[in-house]
């Protein structure tokens, strides 16, 4: 779990300092639910869950959002990409990707949802 909470921190800090200057696409990386999605989906739920939530503190206590926010979804991302047994995602590349992009997708709209059911301004996504 060292190396784990060492990576996330990593993560997070370069996350919280590069990540508004430094455009991918109109967008940022999000370089902790990377770490987060690695790691759960090659360690297993248990783990995922545990890297998600300390990943989630540790950019809730950076970022602007509501405290808990990041932390519940990122624990909630490391569990659920890590159900699928180990094996599974060795050697097979396209389902690794696939369920990657697809918690993506899932993280992002549920973290948009909660701000808006807590009142606050979205940015918008893309500039005319």
């Amino acid at each position: 779990f060292a190396i784990a909470a060492g990576l996330v921190a990593v993560a997070a800090l370069i996350q919280s300092l590069t990540g508004p200057s430094l455009p991918v696409v109109r967008g940022r990386p999000d370089l902790v639910m990377v770490v987060v999605l690695a790691w759960s989906m090659l360690r297993g739920s248990g783990e995922g869950a545990f890297v998600g939530f300390l990943g989630g503190v540790l950019l809730d206590s950076v970022s602007y959002t509501p405290f808990g926010i990041n932390a519940a979804l990122l624990g909630l991302l490391g569990y659920f990409t890590g159900l699928p047994e180990v094996n599974v995602y060795r050697g097979n590349l396209p389902y690794f990707l696939g369920t990657a992009a697809a918690a993506t997708l899932v993280y992002h709209t549920l973290y948009f949802l909660l701000l808006q059911a807590l009142g606050m301004n979205m940015p918008p996504i893309y500039d005319t």
